[in-house]
């Protein structure tokens, strides 16, 4: 998730998406990928939830306008496996 406010705390977000029926597994900062102008005035975080809930997640009714929520990318390795992005 990206574009959020930067008051927007995981605590705040937890509660949000529990609100909107989603089982939160886990939530951490995350880097923006925004331009770099931009990444000052948000906040970004790696959200995971449950695979069957997925839809919800991704529904754009449940977020404000302009906060975009995207499945993540994992990265290719030197060595061939994947890291976090």
């Amino acid at each position: 998730m990206d574009n959020l406010d930067p008051q927007c705390s995981v605590e705040a977000l937890t509660e949000f998406l529990k609100a909107g029926g989603i089982d939160l597994l886990s939530c951490n900062n995350s880097k923006s990928w925004l331009r770099d102008s931009e990444k000052d005035k948000t906040i970004a975080y790696r959200v995971c939830v449950p695979a069957a809930q997925r839809s919800i997640m991704l529904d754009a009714e449940l977020w404000a306008e302009g906060i975009i929520v995207r499945d993540w990318r994992f990265k290719q390795t030197d060595n061939g496996g994947h890291s976090s992005s």
